[in-house]
């Protein structure tokens, strides 16, 4: 019974996946598109684990110090910062105050999902990233 509902499961996410497939191979190259709910996409606030996967906690911790009129932390004096790994709010000295960490904090740059020429979706910057 489990092994009929998870194939039965499998052929729809896979029949759902060849609509949206369809579907897009119709739009016009260039096109933007405003809700890619619609096909069948979930925004998630984080990142999803099979049962078992999640990987093991292993944080970088800079030495950073945290300065009432400035921090330093996150600026290019922090190791974290140097190595392109985002601080953790529970190790980071700076805690709150540390400007790295913009993707826990969901401060993303400003995108749009279009119609490519040839290659189905793609995701660009709508303004230059610093």
């Amino acid at each position: 019974a489990n092994g009929e509902r998870k194939r039965k499961r499998e052929e729809r996410k896979r029949r759902d996946e060849a609509d949206v497939a369809a579907y897009i191979k119709t739009l016009q190259p260039g096109k933007v598109l405003k809700n890619v709910s619609d096909l069948g996409f979930q925004r998630i606030r984080g990142n999803v684990y099979p049962p078992g996967k999640r990987p093991r906690d292993d944080y970088q911790i800079c030495d950073c110090t945290y300065i009432p009129t400035f921090s330093e932390c996150g600026t290019i004096q922090c190791v974290n910062r140097m190595t392109c790994t985002e601080c953790h709010p529970k190790h980071c000295p700076c805690g709150e105050h540390c400007l790295n960490m913009r993707f826990q904090r969901h401060e993303y740059a400003p995108v749009e999902v279009f119609v490519t020429e040839s290659r189905g979706l793609g995701l660009r910057a709508q303004k230059p990233i610093p």
